[in-house]
Order: C-alpha cells, then structure tokens, then sequence
C-alpha cells in the first residue's frame, strides 16, 4: 500500500485495520496484530510515499464447515 501525504506537515502516519463485522470462528491478522471490531495499531509510523507491504492471514479452523466467508477490512491511516 501507498499512503500519500498532502497539505499536512506531518513527516509519517499510524496505520489501523478494524473488522466490518465479528467474527467468532475464524482469526484475521494483517502482519503480526489481530483484527477484531476495535481498531488495531497495524502501523505506529510509516513514511509516506514509500510502498509497504503487509501481509494478510486469514485462519480457518477444520471445524468450520459454514460455507461462505466473508468480511471487510477498515484501513485508516492517520497523519503523526
């Protein structure tokens, strides 16, 4: 992801993911932090301009046999 800075002086920004919904079988993480329907620190100072990856991991246990998941992902980058 790309997160561009403008008419701002802040040099950085805080990246956090929250869940659309509540998920109570399986567990969904972006890079190492557990996402549930708070907000969830992903980032506490990433650079502008600069590409970053993250790498998201969704966890199904055998027992889930429901079908169909779905959910949303809230992404807000906030300027330092």
């Amino acid at each position: 992801m790309i997160v561009v800075g403008a008419n701002s002086l802040s040099r950085d920004y805080s990246l956090t993911a929250v869940l659309d919904r509540f998920d109570q079988v399986n567990t969904w993480t972006v890079d190492t932090a557990t996402l549930s329907l708070e907000p969830t620190q992903i980032s506490a100072a990433a650079s502008y301009g600069s590409p970053v990856s993250h790498t998201l991991k969704l966890k199904i246990p055998f027992a889930n046999t429901t079908g169909a998941i779905s959910n949303n992902i809230n992404f807000v980058a906030m300027a330092n």
